[in-house]
């Protein structure tokens, strides 16, 4: 939770910090959710990075948002990973 507060207070440094601390807990849930759908996990880094852009995106809205009376942070950014991962995939049927 440190390091969401200081991203939403401005720290320059932190982003860094937050995704080395987040990172493999994210690609899990992408990696995860994908397999459950049957499908291979070749796209499993460019939905995560997708995942890191909400996150970042309009100065921190997202992770601002972020409850920790509701779920622990890695719970909760589990959550929005698999919600980008699906959302790529009804993307990809669309288009396929």
């Amino acid at each position: 939770m440190e390091l969401v507060a200081r991203l939403a207070s401005g720290d320059p440094g932190v982003w860094s910090e937050f995704v080395g601390t987040y990172s493999s807990a994210i690609f899990g849930a992408v990696v995860n959710t994908l397999r459950k759908n049957g499908l291979s996990t070749d796209d499993s880094t460019d939905v995560a990075q997708d995942v890191f852009v909400r996150l970042c995106k309009n100065d921190y809205r997202l992770l601002r948002q972020y409850d920790p009376a509701r779920a622990g942070l890695k719970t909760w950014l589990g959550v929005i990973a698999s919600s980008a991962t699906i959302d790529f995939l009804r993307k990809q049927r669309g288009t396929g």
